[in-house]
Parts: C-alpha cells; structure tokens; sequence
C-alpha cells in the first residue's frame, strides 16, 4: 500500500509540473508572436498567475502530509485531498480560460482572412478539451 501512496503522490506532483511547463510554453510562444505591448503586458499577468498558483500548489503536493511519512494521504494526518485538487482544478481552469483568449486578442487585430483566423485560433482553441476534462474531475488521485 505504500508504494501505490508514493506512486499517487509522484504522479500528483508531475500533473502540477506537467501543466504547470505547458502553460508557460504557451506563454513563452504567445509573447514571442505579438507585437503589441498590452498583449505582452497581459501575457506577463497570466505568467504571474501561473507562478502564484503552481509554486504553491507544488509544495502542497509534496508536504500534504505530515513527515515522515509525507506520501500516506490515506489516514488522518493530511491536507483534504479532495479539496485541494477542486481548487488546484478552478484555478488551472481560469488559467486555460485565459491561454485560450489569448491567441483570439492576439489574432483578431490582424489583417489576414477570417479563414486564417479561425486556423490559428482553432490550434489554441484545442485546450478546450483539456478545460473541460478539469469540469469533471479532481485530479489524478481522485
């Protein structure tokens, strides 16, 4: 049984890692393509809203439970699993609300054909299916 618990607790972590980098990339990308000042000042928003929820969501993952045993969340010596991944979901939701309005304020002022829009905005607009997976679940441990 420990093992399954040190198994869950690594795979929480790497889910908060996981979406944590993909949400950066995205930022990184999205802020080289624009010219414009006010996306890149918004772009740097959801950048610090990244950092301010997987820094600490990171280290709950991690010290969830008390040592020395900090992978035994069966038992009553931990944080509310259920809890905390409903809020890591919420936040990890607005954030993904927010990658995919992004490329559409990047993309409408441009002076290209509605056609070539709705590409490159249907590319972004793909992480809608990972928006609402977070709908319905709490997390990999749920």
């Amino acid at each position: 049984m420990d093992l399954l618990q040190k198994r869950i607790q690594a795979a929480n972590i790497l889910v908060i890692l996981v979406s944590t980098f993909a949400q950066s990339s995205v930022l990184i990308f999205l802020r080289e393509i624009t010219p414009y000042m006010l996306h890149q000042a918004l772009i740097l928003f959801v950048a610090i809203l990244v950092g301010a929820a997987s820094i600490p969501s990171f280290f709950i993952a991690i010290f969830s439970c008390r040592p020395p045993s900090i992978w035994k969340f069966l038992g009553d010596r931990c944080l509310d699993q259920s809890a905390f991944w409903q809020a890591f979901a919420g936040v990890n939701l607005g954030i993904e609300l927010a990658l995919i309005s992004l490329p559409i304020l990047i993309v409408y002022p441009l002076t290209m054909e509605r056609r070539r829009k709705s590409i490159v905005v249907s590319g972004f607009g793909a992480r809608i299916a990972y928006v609402l997976d977070g709908l319905f679940s709490h997390g990999p441990s749920s």
